[in-house]
């Protein structure tokens, strides 16, 4: 038997991929920005809302009112549609201003069992 070593094969060159890198920067900034605490002020600066399937398909439906307001020339369209959205805004400001100026802290989680 021969023991001569088997040559390798030459590994294809890695072409960046642009989106790893916009997701590496974008982690980087948003690491630099909120630093981990056990404690957080809630600020202006840091509560977020961001839109859920729930939330997409609420503005569709909106969308969807007010086009077919415009179309029909519906004025009780144009109510709902813009009653609608007025209280998703309303609602979206009270939950901007509830979570802001809390202190969320992370405490130490102690030994359970299952069942207890």
């Amino acid at each position: 038997m021969s023991t001569a070593a088997h040559p390798t094969p030459a590994r294809p060159s890695r072409v960046p991929n642009p989106a790893a890198m916009v997701r590496q920067r974008f982690r980087v900034w948003w690491q630099a920005r909120l630093p981990r605490t056990d404690t957080l002020l809630l600020t202006q600066r840091n509560v977020y809302i961001l839109p859920t399937r729930a939330g997409f398909m609420f503005a569709l439906t909106l969308m969807t009112l007010l086009v077919a307001s415009i179309n029909y020339q519906l004025n009780l369209g144009y109510v709902l549609t813009f009653l609608l959205a007025s209280s998703g805004v309303v609602s979206m400001h009270l939950t901007h201003n509830t979570l802001r100026g809390r202190w969320p802290a992370r405490g130490a989680v102690g030994w359970s069992r299952c069942g207890r």
